[in-house]
């Protein structure tokens, strides 16, 4: 989502252009980007990132992880429902 989709009050996209990977909605090409910006356009690699912060909230606060958890949770759910229902 955070790679590809515009977000609630396009807090994605935004995120991308300040990293330097969109202008205007439209991708860089992948050789001119710096590493933030690679990391915003490759759901690869933030995906270890997410992964590795969610890791350190469990280690750190038990409440606000099973917050996150729960929500990324949810968000999946509604995906594979949609998907199951779309497909």
């Amino acid at each position: 989502m955070v790679t590809e989709e515009e977000g609630p009050g396009m807090v994605f996209s935004r995120l991308r252009e300040l990293s330097g990977a969109e202008v205007e909605g439209i991708p860089e090409d992948w050789g001119s980007l710096t590493w933030y910006g690679k990391l915003a356009q490759c759901p690869y690699c933030l995906s270890v990132w997410v992964a590795l912060a969610i890791v350190i909230l469990y280690i750190t606060n038990k409440d606000l992880y099973r917050i996150v958890a729960l929500s990324l949770s949810g968000s999946a759910a509604t995906v594979l429902i949609e998907d199951y229902t779309n497909g």
